[in-house]
């Protein structure tokens, strides 16, 4: 009962991990949007560049989130089986 409980623990700790990082790829995602809506007026010179470095970025942390994810579903069914 003790290994099973400690098993859902570490799964719930794999998930919180990948959640967290698929918030970052969105909140990185949308942070790099707005800073080139929010100046008006300006050339888009470097601005243009922070926005397509963004989605890049988020798109890597979405990625690694969903790696992250698979490698805790994978080690939970792995002990689960033990």
């Amino acid at each position: 009962m003790e290994l099973t409980l400690a098993n859902e623990r570490t799964y719930l700790a794999w998930l919180r991990t990948s959640l967290s990082f698929a918030s970052i790829g969105v909140a990185i995602t949308q942070l790099f949007r707005l800073s080139t809506s929010l100046q008006p007026g300006q050339s888009p010179g470097g601005y243009a560049n922070l926005r397509r470095l963004g989605r890049p970025l988020g798109a890597t942390f979405i990625g690694i989130a969903v790696l992250v994810l698979l490698l805790g579903v994978h080690r939970y069914a792995l002990y689960r089986m033990n």
